[in-house]
């Protein structure tokens, strides 16, 4: 259940090649929320260095089950290209009838230099368990809408858990093409909740995407696959494979408004393609607005 297939943003919610390599390439990935697999627009660094970003999303399955999530994203990059972020989410779910506050989310990322077009950025994230829905007494509904955000949002929405992740982008970037592969390694250990929270006591999972993209203009299309793969054998899996992995085809479409604070507007779209979610007819909707300052 727990996932990070956002492309984080979301995100997904941040990140395509290498500035030098592209001079509208975005600044270094903050890893986006299990949303966004590519930003909503390659952009050029903003004057302050400060962006704020919110993205909505909509988990639809079959058998009448709908997640509503939203993520605020801030982060600041300094003048060395180092960038801090952090992140807070709310979900409501159709089928558990309940609404809970998602952890937040605190990070840092750095680029490395690369010849040429390529680029590489390294980041960390940590994720404490504060949210709503989470310990021995909480409101069942809301553990039952966070878990369900977990498929898409990834961590930030398991509110037992404190997960720690390390991971790392390399990118592409030969205008008006762009690419990159990127990867998270996450390490989630129970420290609330035990007796009602059903992920088990740790679980180790990797969030990996490939992206490719095109930058016509204020626009950028983008398609690629995103993997969250399980490792060892969490408790939620039950008598499945010791090793799991759900798959998302995802694409999207960004537009900028240049001007003193320039504006990002972002859609994406993605569904599962292979199973179990494909019998499910899991289908992601997301959109996303930035803001630089």
């Amino acid at each position: 259940m727990i996932a990070c297939a956002a492309l984080e943003s979301s995100a997904l919610a941040d990140d395509t090649a290498d500035p030098k390599a592209d001079p509208k390439a975005e600044k270094p990935s903050d890893d986006k929320p299990a949303g966004s697999p590519a930003p909503a627009q390659a952009k050029a660094p903003a004057p302050l260095g400060v962006t704020l970003t919110l993205t909505s999303t909509a988990q639809l399955q079959d058998v009448d089950q709908r997640t509503l999530m939203f993520v605020a994203n801030g982060s600041y990059t300094l003048s060395s290209g180092v960038s801090v972020f952090g992140r807070l989410g709310w979900v409501n779910d159709h089928g558990a009838d309940g609404s809970a506050v998602a952890n937040f989310l605190i990070g840092a990322s750095m680029p490395i230099a690369l010849p040429g077009p390529f680029g590489l950025t390294v980041r960390a994230v940590v994720t404490p368990p504060v949210g709503t829905g989470g310990g021995r007494d909480a409101d069942p509904a809301a553990l039952r809408a966070s878990l369900m955000a977990t498929d898409w949002g990834g961590p930030m929405f398991a509110p037992n858990h404190l997960s720690l992740g390390v991971g790392a982008r390399l990118s592409f970037g030969h205008p008006p093409v762009f690419a990159f592969v990127d990867s998270i390694l996450y390490s989630a250990t129970r420290l609330r909740g035990g007796g009602v929270d059903p992920l088990g006591p740790s679980v180790a999972f990797s969030a990996t995407q490939a992206v490719v993209g095109y930058i016509a203009s204020a626009f950028v299309f983008y398609g690629g696959l995103a993997q969250t793969r399980y490792w060892g054998n969490p408790q939620f899996l039950g008598n499945a494979a010791a090793d799991h992995d759900d798959v998302y085809g995802v694409g999207g479409v960004g537009w900028t408004h240049a001007g003193d604070k320039p504006l990002h507007l972002g859609l994406l779209y993605g569904r599962s393609v292979d199973s179990p979610k494909t019998d499910r007819n899991f289908q992601i909707f997301e959109l996303s607005i930035a803001v630089d300052f």
